[in-house]
Protein backbone atom coordinates (compact mmCIF):
# COMPACT_ATOMS: atom_id res chain seq x y z
CA UNK A 1 0.00 0.00 0.00
CA UNK A 2 2.73 2.55 0.64
CA UNK A 3 4.63 1.39 -2.62
CA UNK A 4 1.36 2.52 -4.08
CA UNK A 5 1.25 5.70 -2.59
CA UNK A 6 4.22 6.60 -3.25
CA UNK A 7 3.98 5.89 -7.61
CA UNK A 8 0.88 8.02 -7.19
CA UNK A 9 2.62 10.76 -5.65
CA UNK A 10 5.59 10.36 -8.23
CA UNK A 11 2.77 10.32 -11.29
CA UNK A 12 1.32 13.26 -9.80
CA UNK A 13 4.90 15.22 -9.73
CA UNK A 14 5.51 14.00 -13.52
CA UNK A 15 2.34 15.02 -14.46
CA UNK A 16 2.89 18.80 -13.04
CA UNK A 17 0.27 18.69 -10.67
CA UNK A 18 1.31 20.42 -7.46
CA UNK A 19 0.36 19.73 -4.04
CA UNK A 20 -2.52 22.16 -3.26
CA UNK A 21 -1.87 24.77 -0.76
CA UNK A 22 -3.45 23.94 2.39
CA UNK A 23 -6.82 26.39 3.14
CA UNK A 24 -7.96 28.35 6.45
CA UNK A 25 -11.19 27.51 7.05
CA UNK A 26 -11.50 30.47 9.37
CA UNK A 27 -9.87 32.53 6.09
CA UNK A 28 -12.70 35.86 5.90
CA UNK A 29 -12.79 34.91 1.81
CA UNK A 30 -13.95 31.72 1.97
CA UNK A 31 -16.64 32.26 4.36
CA UNK A 32 -19.89 33.91 3.77
CA UNK A 33 -21.73 36.95 6.24
CA UNK A 34 -24.92 35.43 7.82
CA UNK A 35 -26.80 38.70 7.61
CA UNK A 36 -26.06 39.62 4.18
CA UNK A 37 -27.39 36.23 3.49
CA UNK A 38 -30.16 36.39 5.31
CA UNK A 39 -30.89 39.33 2.63
CA UNK A 40 -30.00 36.93 -0.43
CA UNK A 41 -32.42 34.55 1.27
CA UNK A 42 -35.34 37.31 1.08
CA UNK A 43 -34.55 38.89 -1.96
CA UNK A 44 -35.69 35.04 -3.93
CA UNK A 45 -39.36 35.83 -1.74
CA UNK A 46 -39.27 39.48 -3.45
CA UNK A 47 -38.25 37.42 -6.81
CA UNK A 48 -41.29 35.61 -6.44
CA UNK A 49 -43.58 39.08 -6.01
CA UNK A 50 -42.01 40.28 -8.87
CA UNK A 51 -42.25 37.30 -11.32
CA UNK A 52 -46.00 37.92 -13.61
CA UNK A 53 -45.96 34.31 -14.12
CA UNK A 54 -47.21 33.81 -10.07
CA UNK A 55 -50.99 33.98 -9.22
CA UNK A 56 -51.92 37.87 -8.79
CA UNK A 57 -52.89 36.82 -5.06
CA UNK A 58 -50.05 34.39 -4.62
CA UNK A 59 -47.73 37.73 -5.54
CA UNK A 60 -49.66 39.74 -2.67
CA UNK A 61 -48.90 37.17 -0.36
CA UNK A 62 -45.09 36.85 -1.20
CA UNK A 63 -44.81 41.10 -0.63
CA UNK A 64 -46.41 40.66 2.70
CA UNK A 65 -43.74 37.05 3.69
CA UNK A 66 -41.13 39.81 2.40
CA UNK A 67 -42.11 42.35 4.66
CA UNK A 68 -42.76 40.42 7.82
CA UNK A 69 -39.20 38.27 7.14
CA UNK A 70 -37.85 41.90 7.46
CA UNK A 71 -39.33 43.03 10.43
CA UNK A 72 -37.54 40.32 11.93
CA UNK A 73 -34.62 40.54 10.04
CA UNK A 74 -34.34 44.25 11.83
CA UNK A 75 -35.65 42.91 15.58
CA UNK A 76 -33.12 40.56 15.84
CA UNK A 77 -29.89 40.91 13.36
CA UNK A 78 -30.27 45.13 12.64
CA UNK A 79 -30.57 45.23 16.20
CA UNK A 80 -28.12 42.94 17.11
CA UNK A 81 -25.89 44.94 15.07
CA UNK A 82 -26.23 48.35 16.50
CA UNK A 83 -25.93 46.84 20.19
CA UNK A 84 -22.36 45.88 19.06
CA UNK A 85 -22.16 49.99 18.17
CA UNK A 86 -23.43 51.19 21.38
CA UNK A 87 -21.54 48.62 23.52
CA UNK A 88 -18.05 49.43 21.97
CA UNK A 89 -17.86 45.85 20.52
CA UNK A 90 -15.60 46.38 17.86
CA UNK A 91 -15.14 41.96 17.31
CA UNK A 92 -15.12 41.53 13.51
CA UNK A 93 -17.84 39.27 11.67
CA UNK A 94 -16.71 35.54 10.39
CA UNK A 95 -16.18 37.31 7.16
CA UNK A 96 -13.96 40.46 8.41
CA UNK A 97 -16.89 42.77 8.67
CA UNK A 98 -17.33 45.38 11.37
CA UNK A 99 -21.15 45.70 12.56
CA UNK A 100 -21.19 49.21 11.15
CA UNK A 101 -19.81 47.79 7.85
CA UNK A 102 -22.34 45.34 8.09
CA UNK A 103 -25.23 48.14 8.59
CA UNK A 104 -23.47 49.84 5.53
CA UNK A 105 -23.63 47.34 3.57
CA UNK A 106 -27.26 45.98 4.59
CA UNK A 107 -28.12 49.56 3.91
CA UNK A 108 -26.74 49.55 0.52
CA UNK A 109 -28.27 46.20 -0.60
CA UNK A 110 -31.56 46.28 1.04
CA UNK A 111 -32.99 50.22 -0.06
CA UNK A 112 -32.94 48.52 -4.01
CA UNK A 113 -35.28 45.42 -2.88
CA UNK A 114 -37.49 48.37 -1.26
CA UNK A 115 -37.96 50.36 -3.97
CA UNK A 116 -38.94 47.23 -6.38
CA UNK A 117 -41.59 45.94 -3.33
CA UNK A 118 -43.51 49.38 -3.84
CA UNK A 119 -43.37 49.47 -7.66
CA UNK A 120 -44.56 46.11 -7.36
CA UNK A 121 -47.57 46.81 -4.91
CA UNK A 122 -48.34 49.93 -6.61
CA UNK A 123 -47.46 49.83 -10.20
CA UNK A 124 -48.36 46.43 -10.71
CA UNK A 125 -50.15 44.11 -8.40
CA UNK A 126 -53.08 46.80 -6.84
CA UNK A 127 -53.62 48.52 -10.85
CA UNK A 128 -54.25 44.34 -12.24
CA UNK A 129 -56.22 43.85 -8.94
CA UNK A 130 -58.35 46.81 -9.45
CA UNK A 131 -58.85 45.54 -13.33
CA UNK A 132 -60.76 42.85 -11.30
CA UNK A 133 -62.88 44.69 -10.00
CA UNK A 134 -61.29 45.26 -6.44
CA UNK A 135 -59.60 48.45 -5.22
CA UNK A 136 -58.69 50.48 -2.08
CA UNK A 137 -59.76 54.06 -2.66
CA UNK A 138 -58.58 57.12 -1.07
CA UNK A 139 -61.35 58.12 1.63
CA UNK A 140 -61.04 62.00 -0.08
CA UNK A 141 -62.15 60.16 -3.22
CA UNK A 142 -65.21 58.86 -2.26
CA UNK A 143 -69.07 60.23 -2.98
CA UNK A 144 -70.45 61.79 0.32
CA UNK A 145 -72.83 59.03 0.87
CA UNK A 146 -69.92 56.38 0.84
CA UNK A 147 -68.09 59.15 3.34
CA UNK A 148 -70.93 59.32 5.32
CA UNK A 149 -71.64 56.08 6.01
CA UNK A 150 -68.43 54.89 7.08
CA UNK A 151 -68.26 58.22 9.37
CA UNK A 152 -71.50 55.94 11.09
CA UNK A 153 -69.26 52.93 10.86
CA UNK A 154 -66.35 55.14 12.30
CA UNK A 155 -68.52 56.46 15.42
CA UNK A 156 -70.08 52.70 15.98
CA UNK A 157 -67.27 50.21 15.56
CA UNK A 158 -63.77 52.69 15.47
CA UNK A 159 -64.03 55.27 18.09
CA UNK A 160 -64.89 53.35 21.58
CA UNK A 161 -61.79 51.69 20.58
CA UNK A 162 -59.47 54.54 20.46
CA UNK A 163 -57.36 55.84 23.15
CA UNK A 164 -55.98 59.34 21.75
CA UNK A 165 -52.35 60.39 24.01
CA UNK A 166 -51.48 64.22 23.65
CA UNK A 167 -47.46 64.98 24.76
CA UNK A 168 -46.82 67.68 27.06
CA UNK A 169 -45.25 68.35 30.52
CA UNK A 170 -47.56 66.32 32.40
CA UNK A 171 -47.78 63.70 29.62
CA UNK A 172 -44.29 62.17 28.58
CA UNK A 173 -44.25 61.13 25.20
CA UNK A 174 -45.69 57.34 25.33
CA UNK A 175 -44.38 53.75 24.55
CA UNK A 176 -45.05 53.18 21.55
CA UNK A 177 -45.22 49.13 21.54
CA UNK A 178 -43.53 46.56 18.47
CA UNK A 179 -44.75 46.91 15.24
CA UNK A 180 -48.40 48.73 16.24
CA UNK A 181 -49.67 50.60 13.46
CA UNK A 182 -49.88 54.43 14.79
CA UNK A 183 -51.28 58.40 13.72
CA UNK A 184 -49.31 61.17 14.49
CA UNK A 185 -50.84 64.45 14.45
CA UNK A 186 -50.19 67.88 16.05
CA UNK A 187 -53.29 69.39 17.55
CA UNK A 188 -54.02 73.53 18.52
CA UNK A 189 -56.95 75.39 20.41
CA UNK A 190 -59.84 75.97 17.80
CA UNK A 191 -59.93 79.78 18.60
CA UNK A 192 -63.72 79.61 17.82
CA UNK A 193 -64.05 78.43 21.48
CA UNK A 194 -63.30 79.71 24.80
CA UNK A 195 -61.79 77.59 27.14
CA UNK A 196 -61.54 80.52 29.82
CA UNK A 197 -58.77 80.55 32.69
CA UNK A 198 -57.27 77.34 31.27
CA UNK A 199 -56.96 79.36 27.43
CA UNK A 200 -53.18 79.60 28.06
CA UNK A 201 -52.89 75.96 28.36
CA UNK A 202 -54.33 75.10 24.60
CA UNK A 203 -52.49 77.40 22.43
CA UNK A 204 -49.29 75.62 21.77
CA UNK A 205 -49.34 72.98 19.16
CA UNK A 206 -49.50 69.23 20.81
CA UNK A 207 -48.82 66.15 19.32
CA UNK A 208 -50.90 63.50 19.98
CA UNK A 209 -50.36 59.78 18.71
CA UNK A 210 -53.32 57.44 18.34
CA UNK A 211 -52.81 53.57 18.13
CA UNK A 212 -54.70 51.48 15.31
CA UNK A 213 -56.86 49.06 17.24
CA UNK A 214 -55.08 45.81 16.19
CA UNK A 215 -58.28 44.19 16.44
CA UNK A 216 -60.07 45.67 13.75
CA UNK A 217 -58.88 45.29 10.26
CA UNK A 218 -56.36 47.55 8.04
CA UNK A 219 -59.21 47.48 5.33
CA UNK A 220 -62.37 48.69 5.63
CA UNK A 221 -65.21 47.75 2.66
CA UNK A 222 -67.16 50.90 1.30
CA UNK A 223 -69.97 48.60 0.61
CA UNK A 224 -71.84 45.52 1.04
CA UNK A 225 -70.33 44.42 -2.27
CA UNK A 226 -66.95 44.33 -0.10
CA UNK A 227 -64.79 44.95 -3.30
CA UNK A 228 -63.74 48.50 -2.81
CA UNK A 229 -61.78 49.33 0.77
CA UNK A 230 -60.69 52.17 2.16
CA UNK A 231 -57.77 51.80 4.43
CA UNK A 232 -58.76 51.89 8.43
CA UNK A 233 -55.82 54.48 8.75
CA UNK A 234 -57.56 57.02 6.61
CA UNK A 235 -61.28 56.64 7.58
CA UNK A 236 -59.47 57.21 11.30
CA UNK A 237 -57.78 60.75 10.18
CA UNK A 238 -60.80 61.67 8.63
CA UNK A 239 -62.93 61.55 12.17
CA UNK A 240 -59.79 62.93 14.06
CA UNK A 241 -61.59 66.03 14.92
CA UNK A 242 -64.24 63.43 17.03
CA UNK A 243 -61.25 62.52 19.25
CA UNK A 244 -60.54 66.04 20.43
CA UNK A 245 -63.60 68.45 20.74
CA UNK A 246 -62.60 72.35 20.83
CA UNK A 247 -59.26 71.46 18.76
CA UNK A 248 -57.79 72.16 15.52
CA UNK A 249 -56.20 68.93 14.12
CA UNK A 250 -53.49 69.37 11.75
CA UNK A 251 -52.83 66.65 9.12
CA UNK A 252 -52.65 63.12 10.50
CA UNK A 253 -49.63 61.05 9.66
CA UNK A 254 -49.31 57.03 9.95
CA UNK A 255 -46.15 55.46 11.84
CA UNK A 256 -44.73 52.33 13.06
CA UNK A 257 -41.84 51.84 15.27
CA UNK A 258 -39.89 48.36 14.77
CA UNK A 259 -38.17 47.77 17.96
CA UNK A 260 -35.40 45.57 19.56
CA UNK A 261 -36.75 41.90 20.16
Amino acid sequence: MKHDLLEFERSREDAGIKQASPISVRDPQYLLNRELSWLEFNRRVLGEALDPSVPLLERLKFLSIFSTNLDEFFMIRVSGLKEQIAEGINELSPDGRTAGEQLREIRHILRPMLIEQMFCLNEEILPQLAEKGISIASYKDLEEKHQRNLNEYFQANIFPMLTPQAVDESHPFPYVSNLSVNLGAVVKRDKKFDHGKLSHLFNENRFVRIKLPPRLPRLIPIDESETRFVSLDEIIAANIKALFPNMKPNRASIFRVTRDA
